[in-house]
């Protein structure tokens, strides 16, 4: 009986053997043809005529919805050398879009090596492993292709894979004279030596209930192959297993991860955050000088969603569109799909889906847009000029740069804010009002990013164009001519009203009291007082209409400015001018339409008003 049970595991495992043989001879053939030749080398017409359908079909794959992407894979007549040719990042993109379930068969189709890079992207939090994102992705991998799998592990016995044992089972040896009848019904055995329980006691990630349940489905049938496979290897493990140094192995599989994926752009946090450090304009010629191009290095495999979805509204599309070397071109995608990549590390994405990769996209494209605009000086776009910044500065580089210029800002921003009057009176940002609010939010934030107030759907958006840089700063130099100068008000800011105070209403409300010939102070004004006032703001047409602010009201608020601060008309106009008019188009907006008698301190946020006779 021995003998024949094992003369059945031999012949498995000579079948399974020669299926590896044969599979691994296909692919050596595949990546034979399927390898981009350079001008160097001799090419058979019948290959090249393969590669390029390959390619003009893995283009139009990575085009298609999910759906009708995994219909094409399933129904292609070679659909290993299909999912071998796609890069690991679009790979993942579109198992996670199909569904992990529905993306079985594909799974079933993909390289080894497209299988570590599958783990190495979603397995790790940081510099942890996440042991739910690790349990799903074995238990799809082993789903997928079970023997496949099982060699794959003995053969590269990745150290992750022991690590991952180690947490989540109990391994017990007993002795002949011991009774495995002592053990608790959770631990099983394959061979009446060695008992295995999977166990959460070494774990410090909780699990939920999902997870759990493939947790021991997935070492269940493991182990049941495993040992049907190869006895002695289903030994090796558990006894390997035992012997794992838990804080060793998760660093160096930690390690090992930082390689593999350095190779595809996804540096570690710790160096991809050096993105964001602004160069300066000297550093960028010269770092150029030493840049390592890539022009000729045509057999890496680059990622096309990042280049599918470069929107065409910005200068790196224009340079894209308007290059003519595909050598050329072929560099900028790969430095590009590099670039994006970065990113990613550096701001701790997890791509699972097109829309979130298009953020990226367009937060790289808006900062090499900044670059080109900076570079170019105000000179005008031309074909010629944009080839030129393409050739002589790395796309990196580019970014930095655009980059920088709104870092400048931002530091700005922080040393004033620190300082400031308002801040030091204890005013909040809402003082400024919502749109210098936003603003001054958006700037504040540990990554700046450009207030949008929804227009764009969101609140806050990366910028896109020197305009919206140059918009940001100009503003923020008004807000801080308006902090320096309410210093001189000799006022308290602190009052009890229902109303928020802002700037607005603050400088409104102090200006009618002093028309008024009321106390200076931010008290409310009681709303009958305030009637001749209230009249005089208004520009009236033939026919008694409201159609302005009164230039005689916009002239008295200048001259009690300028009282209040002792500075020049002349010299609050240059510095404050734009700001004053936006103050007097939002009091016209909101109040033109309200008369007198409709006054309401609940519904009036420009004046501090109270109902008190």
């Amino acid at each position: 009986m021995f003998f024949r049970e094992h003369k059945r595991l031999r012949y498995n495992e000579i079948c399974v053997t020669r299926m590896f043989t044969i599979r691994s001879q296909y692919m050596e053939a595949y990546y034979k043809m399927n390898k981009i030749q350079t001008i160097h080398d001799e090419v058979s017409p019948i290959v090249a005529q393969r590669i390029k359908a390959l390619r003009e079909l893995r283009k139009k794959l990575i085009g298609l919805d999910p759906e009708d992407a995994l219909d094409l894979i399933i129904s292609c007549d070679q659909p290993i050398p299909l999912v071998h040719s796609i890069p690991a990042q679009d790979l993942l993109v579109l198992i996670h879009e199909i569904g992990y379930q529905d993306a079985l068969p594909i799974l079933s189709l993909v390289s080894e090596q497209q299988w570590l890079y599958l783990m190495d992207a979603q397995i790790w939090k940081r510099d942890r492993m996440c042991m739910t994102e690790t349990t799903r992705w074995l238990y799809l991998l082993l789903k997928a292709e079970p023997n496949r799998f099982i060699q794959w592990v003995l053969k590269q016995e990745p150290i992750f894979f022991y690590f991952y044992l180690y947490q989540n089972l109990e391994i017990l040896a007993l002795q002949e004279d011991e009774d495995f009848s002592d053990l608790p019904d959770s631990f099983f055995t394959m061979d009446n030596v060695y008992y295995v329980s999977v166990s959460d006691y070494r774990l410090s990630q909780p699990l939920d209930r999902e997870t759990e349940e493939l947790r021991e489905e997935f070492i269940l049938e493991f182990f049941k192959r495993l040992a049907a496979y190869d006895h002695m290897e289903y030994q090796n493990i558990l006894i390997n297993t035992s012997a794992v140094i838990p804080a060793e192995y998760e660093e160096e599989s930690f390690r090992l991860k930082n390689v593999r994926l350095e190779s595809y752009g996804f540096l570690p946090f710790e160096e991809a955050i050096g993105l964001y450090q602004p160069i300066p304009g000297k550093k960028i010629f010269k770092a150029n000088n030493g840049y390592e191009k890539t022009v000729g290095n045509e057999t890496v495999n680059t990622p096309q969603l990042p280049i599918q979805s470069i929107p065409g509204d910005n200068y790196f599309y224009e340079i894209l569109m308007q290059e003519e070397s595909d050598a050329q071109v072929s560099n900028l995608h790969l430095q590009f799909a590099h670039l994006c990549n970065q990113i990613i590390s550096a701001d701790n994405i997890i791509v699972t889906s097109r829309d979130i990769l298009k953020k990226v996209v367009e937060k790289a494209c808006g900062y090499i847009h900044i670059g080109i605009e900076i570079l170019l000086d105000g000179q005008a776009p031309h074909s010629e000029a944009l080839k030129k910044i393409a050739l002589d500065y790395p796309v990196k580089h580019l970014f930095q740069w655009g980059y920088g210029h709104v870092l400048k800002i931002k530091w700005k921003v922080d040393a004033w804010y620190r300082h400031s009057f308002a801040h030091n009176q204890g005013l909040t940002l809402s003082f400024w009002g919502e749109k210098w609010m936003g603003l001054l939010g958006g700037m504040l934030l540990k990554r700046p990013r450009y207030y949008v107030d929804f227009e764009d759907g969101t609140l806050y958006r990366e910028f896109k164009s020197i305009t919206e840089v140059n918009h940001v700063n100009e503003i923020l130099k008004q807000i801080i001519a308006f902090d320096e100068m309410l210093s001189l008000f000799s006022v308290e800011m602190s009052i009890n009203t229902e109303h928020q105070l802002t700037l607005q209403n603050m400088l409104l409300t102090l200006f009618a009291r002093d028309q008024l010939k009321l106390s200076h102070g931010l008290s409310p004004i009681p709303i009958r007082q305030l009637k001749d006032f209230y009249q005089s703001m208004w520009k009236l047409d033939a026919n008694g209409s409201r159609t302005d602010i009164h230039p005689l009201f916009k002239a008295s608020f200048l001259q009690w400015f300028s009282k209040q601060t002792r500075f020049d008309i002349e010299y609050l106009n240059h510095r404050l001018g734009d700001a004053f008019e936006q103050i007097f188009e939002e009091l016209y907006l909101e109040m033109s339409d309200i008369s007198f008698d409709d006054l309401s301190s609940r519904h009036v946020y420009l004046f501090l008003l109270s109902e008190n006779q």
